[in-house]
């Protein structure tokens, strides 16, 4: 009888060495507001610390950039930025050393000194280094609301 009570008792130990515990996704949250938030204060040294060295983006129109071309492209064109993210579900590996996370992010900004505004889903990749979590990679969908919302009548 003691046998299966034994098994079992391993069983759970062994699945707990990799349970995720919740911190970590309140880490990746964190992190995501802070990469937002620098991003729309055009705060690059903030973005670099909080993004792996190989970094890239993929965006709606479907150019990929490094980091580097994102700091010239909001140089050069980005101004009165501001972003709000919502709807984050962050998914940390079962062995926590990597993660990803799905959100909404509505954003306002001037191009060239036009008014922008955009609504758009993104997934962000992250990994683990030492213990800090660094985005790798992002991928931005521009989204519209369905057309039966703005047809006219």
């Amino acid at each position: 009888m003691k046998k299966p009570y034994i098994l079992l008792l391993v069983l759970l130990m062994a699945t707990s060495i990799f349970a995720v515990d919740g911190h970590d996704e309140a880490a990746i949250e964190k992190r995501l507001q802070q990469g937002f938030e620098a991003y729309a204060k055009q705060d690059w040294e903030t973005v670099s610390s909080l993004c792996t060295s190989d970094w890239k983006i993929v965006l709606h129109n479907g150019a990929r950039l490094t980091l580097e071309d994102m700091k010239q492209f909001f140089t050069a064109h980005i101004t009165e930025h501001s972003i709000a993210i919502s709807n984050i579900k962050v998914h940390v590996s079962g062995d926590a050393t990597m993660a990803w996370a799905t959100y909404d992010e509505a954003t306002s900004y001037k191009f060239d000194g036009k008014p922008v505004a955009e609504k758009a889903v993104f997934t962000s990749i992250f990994v683990k280094e030492g213990e800090d979590w660094k985005m790798t990679a992002q991928q931005r969908t521009l989204v519209q609301p369905p057309p039966e919302m703005t047809e006219k009548k």
